[in-house]
Formats: structure tokens, sequence, C-alpha cells
């Protein structure tokens, strides 16, 4: 124990701190650990953010995948209805619809939605943000308001159909000659 002592003594080049220099080590205990509870906490927080951005992001994929998996099980030939007059008749209800604020530069929405074979609404989620809550609630809207929507046409075999509506806001720029 004695010999400790002098070893001690030896690595500190022969200078014997003061007893007020000393930390105990009680306190060292607590700094340390409080230093590992901070750290732990970060990166568990961090870790915590991080699953749930994967989680929202794997959900939103995995919806748009399982909607990609039904809209490609439909096959398209010259036997089935014309979608032409009822696309377009869609597309200037839903227009008509939308009143979306103005901004000084374009911004663009894409919504997925699902109508069922008597034109109801099924399931409807921003695709695409603008980055804007106002406009992509300006979207939204628009497509409630114009919710229930005419029946699939005649000779669709089809439950449902899954469309991607985009919604463009151009701002024509002026230049100055």
């Amino acid at each position: 124990m004695n010999n400790d002592k002098n070893d001690l003594k030896d690595l500190s080049s022969g200078c014997e701190p003061d007893k007020d220099s000393y930390i105990s080590f009680s306190r060292v205990w607590i700094i340390v650990s409080c230093v590992v509870v901070l750290l732990i906490t970060a990166f568990l927080a961090f870790s915590f953010e991080h699953v749930l951005n994967h989680l929202k992001t794997y959900s939103e994929k995995s919806f748009v995948r399982e909607h990609k998996k039904q809209s490609s099980k439909m096959k398209i030939t010259s036997e089935g209805p014309d979608f032409g007059p009822y696309m377009r008749n869609l597309q200037n209800n839903i227009k008509a619809n939308w009143n979306p604020p103005r901004y000084k530069e374009s911004k663009h929405v894409m919504l997925l939605f699902t109508i069922a074979k008597n034109g109801d609404l099924l399931h409807h989620k921003v695709l695409t943000s603008s980055g804007d809550s106002q406009m992509d609630n300006a979207a939204v809207e628009a497509l409630l308001k114009t919710a229930p929507f005419e029946p699939l046409p005649e000779g669709y075999n089809g439950k449902s159909i899954d469309i991607q509506f985009t919604f463009d806001y151009n701002v024509l720029k002026n230049k100055a000659k």
C-alpha cells in the first residue's frame, strides 16, 4: 500500500498536489455517469426519431406499392371501356373545385386516390407534397368537394380504380427586355 503512494508521487514528477485540487472519486463517478446517461439518451432519441421516420416512410411506400400492385393487375385492352371521357370529366370537375393560394413561384402536388365502381371516394393521400401545407390542403379539398364521382365506365370489371392526379400551379415569369 505504501509502495502505491510512492509510485503516484513518481508519476506526478515529484509534485504532490494540494488536497483542494483532488476531485473525489464519487464526484468523478457522478460526472461520468451523467455524461453516459446524456449520451445514451441522445442516442436513443435519435434512434427513436429515425425509427419513426423509417416506419412512416415504410408505411407510405407499402401503401403506394400495394396500389401499384393492384393497378398493375388491370389489363388494358381494346375491348375494355373507354376511360377518356370519364377522365376528362373527372379532371374538369376537380379543377373547378380547386382554389389554390397565390404564390410567386410554381408548385406541384400529386394525390393518389381510389374511386369505387359506384363513384365513391375510398382512399386518398398526398403522394408528392408541394412543400406547402396550404397548397396540399387546397388540392385535397378540391378532391373532397368533387366526390362522390360518376360511377366508373360501363364494362369496367374491377371493383375500384387508383388515380394519380397532379395539381400544377404555374407562375409565368415576365422577362424584362
